[in-house]
Order: C-alpha cells, then structure tokens, then sequence
C-alpha cells in the first residue's frame, strides 16, 4: 500500500531533539516521501534504488532538493492563495527559505529519506527488518504480520500528520489579506473532489482483483491525479502572477517617482 502521505509522521519530531532543530522541516517532509515517487511515474524505475541505503545518500538527496527548490520556488506561494481562507490568512504571501537552511538541507534530505526506509524495513515483505522480526512473516487472520504494520503505522502515521497541520495552521493568528486572490476559492475543493473522483473510479475497476489491488490502484491513480492537477493550477496561478505584476510595473512607471519634487525652471543668469 502506498501510504507515502503518512512517512512524513516520522520527521515531525526530529526538529524537537538537540542538534536537529535547524534542519529545514520542508526538506525533511520532502525526503520522507522522495523514496516512493517511482511508483507513481510511468514505468516505476528506480524503486529499488530509491529504497536502498545507497539511494538514501545519492538519488534520494538530490531529487529532495530539486523538489525543495520546485517547492521555495513555485509550488508554496500558489498553494497557499489557493488555500481556503482559514489557510490563506494565516501565512504570508510570499516566503522563501534562509540561505542557512538550503545549506542544510542536503543533511536534511538525506534522514528523511533514511526515516521512509526504516519505516518500510519493517512494512514490506522480504525487507531487513521483516526478516529480523518473525511476527512480521507470519500470517494472522489472514494477512501477514507486515501487511498489519503497513496498514496500521500507515493509518496512524496519516493521523498524526493530519492533527499536526491543523495544529500549525490553527496556532499562527490570523492576518486578512488585502490582496485579491488570483484564482476563485473554489478551484481548489473542487480540484479535490476530482481527485477523490479519480480515486475511486480507478479502485472500484479493480474491485475483482481484491481489496488490496482496490486501495493500490486507487491511491496510486488519486496521487497521480493530485500531482497532475498541483501542475496545472500552479502553472496558471504563475501565469496570472505574472501578469498582475507586469501590470503592477507599467502602473509604477506612468507616475512621477518623487511627486513634488519638480523644480520650476530657473530664471536667466545674473
């Protein structure tokens, strides 16, 4: 089950122990989920890689910081003015990430990548840790004891990432915009729909294949329709930005830059 929404539950808590609390937590949220991004590509190379030790330090790390860079860059300020209001009013318009965090944020890529193989050492039959644990190969009630800690860590993982935004979001007062939005309110819950939409459709046409084909194929197709339409709309948003801001420049430059400050023009030489 591709549960990859829960792995950055492993993370949250790092930036709370000594000598961690400056890594950048988007790198480390980033990293988390990095390892799994094959799966959801046509294709899905790189999947052993990118759960390998030697991925950790080497591929992990630098899509980690190409997908950092697509989200200080492009993906952050778009998505918190398509948030809905409660979201949107409590973060500033634009934000960008310190030089002191991109410097960390190799060391950043690199544990939370390490945090999404170790969950699924323990989560993926044949792994390090299955073999470790003997519960974890056996079959209980049906499934195998991985399958139980996939789906169990999966759902509390997803939990506690889901209680932890809401607490972000709710303890940063909130500041009105005065800025008008540059896309209506409602393209992003109906984007949303879409993808429940997706999801549903695609697990309900392997319904033959059994429960667990029916959440794969569901998820996988959601996740994917999630990243295709974050595409669209931000590349519209950026649009729009854009050109907002060249209006905004010939706006400044038909206006005297010092109002006031014309002299009138002297009189003949003495």
């Amino acid at each position: 089950m591709p549960l990859t929404l829960s792995h950055p539950a492993a993370v949250l808590p790092l930036r709370r122990v000594p000598g961690l609390a400056a890594l950048p937590a988007a790198a480390l949220v980033i990293a988390s989920m990095v390892p799994d991004l094959p799966m959801f590509v046509p294709g899905r190379g790189g999947y052993r890689l990118s759960h390998s030790l030697l991925g950790v330090v080497t591929v992990d790390v630098a899509v980690t910081l190409l997908l950092l860079l697509v989200w200080d860059r492009v993906l952050r300020d778009a998505l918190v003015d398509l948030s809905p209001r409660v979201v949107r009013d409590r973060f500033p318009r634009r934000a960008r990430l310190p030089r002191a965090s991109w410097l960390l944020a190799p060391a950043a890529a690199a544990l939370g990548a390490l945090t999404h193989v170790t969950w699924d050492a323990f989560t993926h039959p044949g792994r390090w840790g299955v073999r470790q644990v003997a519960w974890l190969g056996q079959d209980h009630l049906g499934l195998a004891g991985h399958q139980w800690a996939q789906y169990a860590s999966g759902v509390l993982g997803l939990g506690v990432v889901l209680a932890a935004t809401g607490r972000h979001v709710a303890t940063r007062p909130p500041r009105a915009r005065t800025s008008p939005r540059l896309l209506p309110a409602a393209v992003l819950p109906t984007g949303a729909a879409l993808v429940a939409l997706v999801t549903v459709v695609v697990g309900a046409g392997r319904r033959d294949e059994g429960l667990h084909a029916v959440a794969f194929h569901g998820v996988v197709a959601g996740l994917q329709a999630a990243l295709v339409l974050t595409a669209g709309l931000t590349l519209g948003w950026g649009l729009l930005e854009l050109r907002r801001a060249r209006a905004a420049a010939r706006s400044d430059a038909g206006r005297p830059r010092h109002p006031g400050s014309a002299r009138p023009p002297a009189g003949p030489a003495r």
